[in-house]
């Protein structure tokens, strides 16, 4: 009896993982708050938790505040088109987006399992 349970309760923690763990497309636009404009050349990075994330997030507002460019050590995930479209593949659905560009502050966005994330800066 106690081997069911052990293995009732190890299959219910693989479905749970693999759950939080689902892989998702996410695109949208991206405008200026300004004058509702597209913005193109949009850095959009992808990070796989929000923690990771908000961390990107709080040392690029460092630069931001500081009036200093920021360079990240990851990739972009995408960079808006001239008519403001992005698109990324394979995020988990409960992770972040971080949307970047420079002078503008930079914006994170939860997934939470949204396919169409439109944002201005």
């Amino acid at each position: 009896m106690k081997r069911i349970f052990i293995i009732f309760s190890l299959l219910a923690l693989t479905v749970f993982s693999a759950q939080a763990q689902e892989k998702i497309m996410v695109m949208g636009e991206i405008t200026s708050k300004a004058n509702d404009e597209p913005l193109n050349y949009v850095q959009v990075f992808a990070y796989n938790t929000v923690a990771e994330g908000r961390d990107a997030y709080n040392e690029a507002k460092s630069y931001f505040d500081q009036q200093m460019s920021w360079v990240s050590d990851r990739q972009y995930a995408a960079l808006s088109d001239p008519s403001g479209y992005y698109e990324v593949n394979l995020i988990p659905a409960n992770g972040a987006l971080l949307f970047y560009l420079d002078p503008y502050e930079p914006v994170l966005v939860q997934i939470k399992g949204k396919k169409k994330i439109n944002k201005f800066i």
